[in-house]
């Protein structure tokens, strides 16, 4: 055998030496990563579970940042108490929102400043545009990520909550007696 020949079969055993050793290596930082991603993943659910039970407002804030609005809504409807009707208003939907026939491509923190004659949420009440004075009482409940209000006279008109990412983005109802959709833009 010939000198190169046996230089070639020993640079091709180190080359396969090389490449196992590599494979190797790269399968045990493969590991160690899934193992990271793991136990920060373990951590996160003890941490949210944690403010869970001692601030739940800060958790709230927390899983909104985290998961974003409807993920956030879930949340809030267990933990205020939404299941159920209740008088109070949901805090997200309490102020004035301007009504339009069209929806906006608008920002998310996008604010109306003109708010002629709106659609006014408040607890226990609220006055539809082109009312005169405040329906009383209504009842708020969150059903399958919208508030079903219950107006006085016992209807219930559903107010869809359209969200991007972590911010309610806009309304859309169809006020007592119309069969139109209404979009409702918060206002300043």
């Amino acid at each position: 055998m010939s000198k190169a020949r046996k230089s070639y079969r020993a640079v091709s055993g180190r080359r396969l030496v090389n490449i196992g050793l590599g494979v190797l290596v790269s399968l045990l930082l493969i590991a160690g990563y899934a193992w990271f991603l793991t136990s920060q993943e373990v951590r996160v659910r003890s941490y949210l579970a944690e403010l869970k039970k001692n601030d739940p407002n800060a958790y709230l804030v927390r899983i909104k940042q985290i998961a974003g609005f409807e993920e956030f809504l879930d949340e809030y409807r267990v933990i205020e108490g939404f299941q159920q009707p209740r008088s109070a208003a949901p805090t997200f939907l309490i102020g004035r929102w301007s009504l339009t026939d069209t929806a906006k491509r608008v920002s998310d923190k996008y604010t109306v400043d003109n708010c002629i004659n709106p659609l006014l949420v408040e607890n226990g009440r609220i006055t539809l545009p082109g009312d005169t004075a405040a329906r009383t009482p209504v009842t708020y409940e969150l059903r399958n990520r919208q508030v079903a209000v219950t107006l006085p006279d016992g209807k219930t008109m559903p107010i869809r909550l359209i969200s991007f990412g972590v911010n309610l983005h806009h309304l859309e109802l169809v006020l007592p007696g119309s069969d139109k959709t209404f979009f409702g833009y918060a206002c300043k």
